[in-house]
This record gives C-alpha cells, sequence and structure tokens, in this order.
C-alpha cells in the first residue's frame, strides 16, 4: 500500500518525532508519473519537505499538490504544472507574487518590463542592468503583460517560462537556500 504518490489514509501513534504507522489504507486510483513527471512529482517532494515545517497541516495546499501529480499524469505540460505548483507553495508560506501592483503600489503596466525584488515586489526596469541589492535581484526582466496574465488567467506556457527566474530566486531564498537535489538531477539528466 506505501506507494509513492498515491493517496493514502494513515494513522499513526506515538510521542516525539518517531511514530509507529499503525493503519494505512489506500485511496483511489491515480496514474503513476513517469518520465520528466516522475522527476518533476519528486521535485515538489522536496519543495514540501523543505518549505513546511513537521506535522504543519497546509489542506489547500495538499489540493494543489494532488491535482499537480494528476495533471503531471495525465500528461500536462510539466514547465506549467510546476511553476504553478511554486507559485501555490510561496503564496502559502507567505512570500505570494503581487499580480496587481509593483513595489511602489502602482499598477502593473501591461507595457513596462519588471525584475523582481525579494521582500519588496516589482521593479519597472529600463531594459538596463538592475545594480541596486544586486544579490536580491532577478536579472531576467519579465513583461507586464506576462504578470498580468498570471494574475488574471492563471499560468500559461509563455508566463511559466517567464516567471522560472523568479520562482527558483524565491525558492533559493525563503525554501530550500542550499538548493534542491531533484532539480540538480532532472538537469543532470537532461543534458545527458
Amino acid at each position: 500500500v506505501l506507494v509513492s504518490f498515491q493517496p493514502l489514509q494513515v494513522r499513526f501513534s506515538g510521542r516525539g518525532e518517531v511514530k509507529t504507522l499503525t493503519h494505512a489504507e489506500w485511496l483511489g486510483g491515480m496514474l503513476p508519473p513517469v518520465d520528466k513527471a516522475l522527476f518533476s512529482a519528486y521535485y515538489l517532494n522536496e519543495l514540501l519537505m523543505r518549505g513546511l515545517s513537521r506535522e504543519d497541516s497546509h489542506e489547500g495546499l495538499f489540493d494543489v499538490y494532488s491535482n499537480t501529480l494528476a495533471n503531471l499524469c495525465q500528461g500536462v505540460d510539466v514547465t506549467v504544472c510546476v511553476r504553478t505548483f511554486e507559485i501555490e507553495l510561496l503564496r502559502e508560506l507567505g512570500f505570494g507574487l503581487d499580480w496587481e501592483s509593483d513595489a511602489q503600489g502602482q499598477p502593473i503596466n501591461a507595457e513596462s518590463d519588471y525584475v523582481w525584488f525579494n521582500e519588496r515586489g516589482w521593479t519597472p526596469t529600463n531594459g538596463l542592468s538592475v545594480h541596486e541589492q544586486q544579490a536580491l535581484v532577478v536579472e531576467q526582466a519579465v513583461p507586464g503583460q506576462v504578470i498580468m496574465n498570471a494574475g488574471q488567467h492563471g499560468v500559461g506556457k509563455t508566463e511559466a517560462l517567464a516567471l522560472k527566474p523568479v520562482t527558483r530566486k524565491l525558492l533559493n531564498a525563503h525554501v530550500a537556500p542550499n538548493g534542491l537535489l531533484a532539480r540538480n538531477w532532472m538537469e543532470q539528466l537532461l543534458k545527458s
């Protein structure tokens, strides 16, 4: 019954950190992820393990995780699935992206490009390199129209690709400052 990426209902007992599993029941069929979807599923698990405190309940995030796994298994674009999950995880942890206004409180302008400053938000750029607090800046500019589309319609392929450096920077800062193993595995396999 204890198979990866399958919904289970479990009971356990014990005191302290080490518990004893007393019951496990399989809750229904979910296709197992394969190929890139499998590595993406391991990546999602690693994000959850590093980002959430032990025994910290995030019921809404569980539904997002379950839906993301189902989408991965059904062949929905891996980039879109992963980016959507990253964005929802960051929102749940309190580091969500503001889709409507920039760091100065001005509405996002579809004609402008923006860079993301951690702890501040979107900052308009004129296309030149941004030097203030360089370590906290995603250097790749994101078009305002992409930000607005993501906020209004969700993440599609264009938004997923454009937002990748932003979510990666936020995840590195707030979830996994020492990097993520699953991401490294996937990158190494794709290179070979």
